[in-house]
C-alpha cells in the first residue's frame, strides 16, 4: 500500500534545450547525451524550444477545459462532440480500498490517419478498441457506477453488460458512493460562458432523430423566427466542433513530429539510425489523452493516477502549473516541480525492451489536490499490434514479442491479478 503522508521533495526534472541541437556539432552531441543519460537515470526529462507554438497550448488547454466542463451525465452517455461513448472514461482500477482509487477523468482520443481530416463517429468507433488503452475497464449501468482500472496499457472495455472482474466487486461496494456522487455534480456547477451554454443546449442533438426533425419543420412552419435561431445554434454547434477537432489535429501533428524526433536521437545515442519508429509508430496507432483530476476531498488518501508506468516507446505531456505528478527514483517517489515553458517527456516499457534496459520506464502516478483542479494531455508514441518488439543489443534481456502480444498479457495480469505485471513477463 502506498503511503501518501511521507513529505516527498521536489525536484526539477532534467532540462533539454532542443535549440542547441543546431547550435554546432559538440552542442548537439551534449544535447543528445544529456537526453540519454535522463532517459538512463531518470526515465523522465523535460524539453523545451521544442517547436510547439505557446499558441497552440493554450488553444488545446482551453478548448479541453471546455469538453470537462459539461455536466457528467452528458460525458458520461452522450457522444459528446461527435466522440463514441468509449472514449470517456473515469474512475478506478481495480480498486479495493482508497489507495487503489484513481480520481481522475479522462477522454481518450485515437488518431486519425493522416489523410483524415476530421474525427467521425465510425472511425473513433471502429479504432477506439484496436488502441492500447491506458484506462480500461468495465462499466455497468446499475447505481450509476461505472469502473475503469489503470493499467498502464492495453485495457479497452468489454462489451456492455459483461460482468465485471471478481477483484472490483468490494469497490463497487465500498467506494460507489466516493466518485459518482462527487463528480456528477461537480463540474455541471461549474460557471459557464454563453458560448459554452449554446453548445451544451444544441449537443442535445435536435436534427439527429425523426422526431426531432419533424418539430424543426413544424417550427419553421409556424415559428419561422424559432426555427431560424435553432438553424444559428447548429451552425454555432458545427463551428465549435471544426474549432476543436482543428486544434487536436493540430497539436496531435506537431506533437507527433516531436515525439519522432526525440526517439530518432535517443536510438541515435545508442549507435543506431533506424526507419523503426517511424514505420511502425503512425499516427493511427498513437492516441491522445485528455486528462482532469478534480479537487479531491480526501486528498490525502487518493491518487488522481495510481502508480504505473506506460505501455508504450514515448509519452509526452502537457500539463497546467497546479503540479501534483510524482515518479519514483532510487525507491522514492519525488515530486516534479512544473515549468509551464518545458513538456516533460517519459520512456515507455516497449522503449525500455527495445533498447535492453539503457533506457528505463519508471514507475508515475499523479497525486489530488483538495482545492484546486488539474488538467493535462498526453500524447502515447505507440505501434500497430503486429510490430515486432526485439532488442538491439545483445546479449537480450528481454525475448521477442509483438505489441499484441504484451497487450492481452497486461490485459489478462489487470483482469486476474487486479495490476499490471508488464516487462517481467518477457525475461528471457
Amino acid at each position: 500500500m502506498e503511503n501518501h503522508d511521507v513529505i516527498i521533495e521536489e525536484h526539477e526534472l532534467p532540462l533539454i534545450d532542443l535549440h542547441k541541437l543546431k547550435a554546432g556539432r559538440q552542442e548537439r552531441e551534449k544535447c543528445v547525451r544529456n537526453m540519454a543519460k535522463a532517459s538512463s537515470e531518470w526515465g523522465f526529462f523535460q524539453v523545451v524550444n521544442h517547436g510547439i507554438s505557446t499558441d497552440l497550448l493554450k488553444r488545446m488547454s482551453s478548448e479541453q477545459a471546455k469538453v470537462f466542463r459539461q455536466p457528467f451525465e452528458k460525458k458520461a452517455k452522450e457522444k459528446l462532440l461527435d466522440f463514441s461513448l468509449e472514449t470517456y472514461r473515469w474512475g478506478a482500477p481495480s480498486a479495493t480500498n482508497l489507495q487503489q482509487l484513481s480520481w481522475s477523468e479522462a477522454f481518450h482520443i485515437p488518431l486519425p490517419k493522416s489523410s483524415d481530416s476530421s474525427y467521425s463517429d465510425n472511425t473513433l468507433r471502429g479504432e477506439v478498441d484496436a488502441v492500447p488503452a491506458v484506462l480500461g475497464g468495465w462499466q455497468r449501468q446499475a447505481g450509476q457506477c461505472q469502473l475503469f482500472w489503470v493499467a498502464g496499457g492495453a485495457s479497452p472495455p468489454p462489451r456492455r453488460g459483461a460482468d465485471p472482474p471478481p477483484h472490483a466487486i468490494s469497490f463497487e461496494r465500498t467506494l460507489a458512493p466516493v466518485w459518482p456522487a462527487f463528480v456528477a455534480k461537480h463540474p455541471s456547477d461549474l460557471t459557464s460562458t454563453p458560448m459554452d451554454m449554446i453548445q451544451t443546449f444544441y449537443e442535445h442533438s435536435w436534427v439527429n432523430s425523426s422526431i426531432h426533425r419533424r418539430l424543426l419543420l413544424t417550427l419553421c412552419f409556424f415559428c419561422p423566427f424559432l426555427f431560424f435561431f435553432a438553424m444559428v445554434l447548429t451552425f454555432l454547434h458545427g463551428w465549435l466542433l471544426i474549432i476543436f477537432r482543428r486544434t487536436i489535429n493540430e497539436y496531435a501533428a506537431a506533437v507527433s513530429d516531436l515525439a519522432q524526433q526525440l526517439v530518432q536521437l535517443l536510438t541515435e545515442s545508442l549507435g543506431f539510425r533506424t526507419s523503426y519508429f517511424a514505420q511502425n509508430c503512425g499516427p493511427s496507432s498513437c492516441y491522445l489523452r485528455l486528462n482532469r483530476y478534480p479537487p479531491c476531498p480526501v486528498s490525502s488518501e487518493v491518487c488522481g493516477l495510481i502508480s504505473h508506468t506506460d505501455s508504450d516507446f514515448l509519452t509526452i505531456l502537457h500539463q497546467d502549473q497546479v503540479g501534483g505528478l510524482q515518479l519514483k527514483k532510487d525507491g522514492k517517489w519525488i515530486t516534479v516541480k512544473p515549468n509551464q515553458k518545458a513538456l516533460i517527456v517519459n520512456i515507455g516499457d516497449l522503449f525500455q525492451a527495445w533498447s535492453n534496459d539503457a533506457y528505463k520506464s519508471v514507475e508515475h502516478r499523479v497525486m489530488t489536490n483538495r482545492k484546486v483542479e488539474r488538467f493535462s494531455v498526453a500524447f502515447f508514441l505507440c505501434p500497430s499490434y503486429d510490430t515486432i518488439i526485439e532488442t538491439c543489443r545483445r546479449p537480450a534481456i528481454y525475448r521477442k514479442f509483438t505489441f499484441g502480444e504484451f497487450r492481452q498479457q497486461v490485459q489478462e495480469d489487470v483482469r486476474s491479478m487486479g495490476h499490471k505485471i508488464g516487462l517481467p513477463r518477457f525475461l528471457v
